[in-house]
């Protein structure tokens, strides 16, 4: 008998790809359980299946780094509780490099990372913690259906108590802007277009070389910015290619998201009108301004 779940979770988290770089994504999680009626009359309790894999997303996938160990342009070094990774371009140059707590990176064995891959591994680490009389699980990750305009961004929120704060996390999020209160599919098209495949650095957290680590400055060239930070989970780096950075006044919070873009359209045109965006952070969530 097979048990399903529609709509089990979303994950919010970043890949490592050679030719995109940093890639912010999100994710729609639904999972099916092939096995036995326990003595319940039961494959697995339904609130069991929400508590534990949602579980065992959240501290593993869900706001990390994901990083493909087979692929040769990536290097993942991982010390007792700290780790970080690199991704270089063909001539060796550093096109991104991030450093943190273990926890915040999630490295899997493959060669590049997409829906499939990761939801293999996924399957396989459940299966360790499911009750004896399941014999098959199959995690299927999907996006968002009919998003419209959408970009993949990165960030990390300093200030967060939770996994926020992890210099590397990601989202996939849809935009919509409505000028004089009609959809504006210019000005949503823009937005997608502008912050493909980009990382949202606050101004407060960027640095200069000198402050970063070791590591670090041996891998800075004058193509990247730098960006570091110590928060309540350990201390936290990253350098990255100017061509994909947008520096932010203040916090990269989805709040302050959504009045950079309202106030980057009255400044880009000062006759737009009346400009209301509902900025989204990752799957069904976000701020409207």
């Amino acid at each position: 008998m097979i048990l399903f779940v529609c709509n089990l979770t979303t994950i919010d988290f970043s890949w490592l790809d050679p030719l995109r770089g940093l890639v912010g994504e999100s994710l729609i999680v639904d999972i099916s359980l092939t096995g036995e009626l326990d003595e319940q009359s039961m494959v697995m309790d339904f609130s069991l299946v929400k508590k534990e894999i949602k579980k065992y997303l959240d501290a593993s996938v869900d706001h990390a780094l994901v990083i493909p160990l087979r692929n040769p342009r990536i290097t993942y070094t991982h010390y007792a509780e700290h780790a970080d990774v690199m991704l270089f371009s063909d001539a060796g140059k550093t096109v991104c490099f991030v450093s943190g707590p273990a926890a915040s990176f999630l490295p899997i064995d493959a060669a590049s990372i997409d829906t499939t891959e990761l939801a293999k591994w996924l399957n396989k680490k459940i299966k360790d913690f499911l009750p004896a009389n399941i014999v098959d699980a199959a995690i299927t990750l999907r996006y968002e259906d009919n998003a419209g305009n959408y970009y993949h961004y990165a960030h990390g929120l300093k200030k967060h108590d939770g996994n926020c704060q992890r210099i590397a996390h990601g989202h996939r999020s849809i935009i919509h802007i409505f000028i004089n209160s009609k959809r504006d599919a210019y000005w949503e098209q823009y937005w997608a277009e502008r912050w493909k495949d980009s990382y949202l650095m606050s101004e407060n957290d960027v640095v200069a070389v000198s402050q970063l680590s070791v590591r670090a400055q041996a891998l800075y060239h004058d193509k990247l910015l730098a960006s570091a930070y110590t928060s309540s989970q350990g201390y936290f780096e990253i350098l990255l290619s100017h061509e994909q950075v947008e520096i932010l006044p203040g916090d990269t919070t989805i709040e302050r998201i959504g009045c950079f873009i309202k106030q980057e359209i009255g400044r880009l045109d000062p006759k737009s009108g009346n400009v209301t965006v509902h900025a989204f952070e990752g799957i069904g969530k976000g701020a409207q301004v």
